[in-house]
């Protein structure tokens, strides 16, 4: 982080991304080393693309409150948890330098199987 940064401006910054959201999966393991699987990398760059895209500057400075609004293609079982932390990881760089910045989360788990998608608001906190 750079002091000469300017500081998150007071105004919220919302986004859609389209597609069935993807929780984080458990990592894999081979030959010793662990990597994360395949699905929970596209989903992560999905995300992290259409954040980049729409995110104007450097990431965020200071604290952050967060909601999400997870749609869902199907009622398969997964934790909101896993959910969270895909889209957490992702914006890491983008969005704010690292996820710890997040002072006050909000999320929740819906389904829409025509419209599948996570809607992300960021605010300072």
């Amino acid at each position: 982080m750079t002091e000469s940064r300017a500081p998150y401006c007071n105004l919220s910054w919302s986004i859609t991304v389209t597609g069935n959201p993807i929780p984080k999966g458990r990592p894999q393991f081979k030959n010793g080393h662990a990597y994360t699987p395949k699905h929970t990398r596209e989903y992560e760059s999905l995300v992290s693309q259409a954040a980049g895209i729409a995110w104007s500057g450097e990431p965020a400075m200071g604290d952050l409150s967060v909601t999400l609004r997870f749609y869902r293609a199907n009622r398969i079982r997964c934790d909101i948890d896993n959910l969270i932390k895909s889209v957490a990881d992702s914006l890491n760089g983008v969005i704010w330098d690292d996820d710890d910045q997040i002072v006050e989360l909000h999320a929740t788990k819906n389904y829409d199987k025509d419209r599948p998608r996570v809607e992300i608001t960021v605010e300072p906190a």
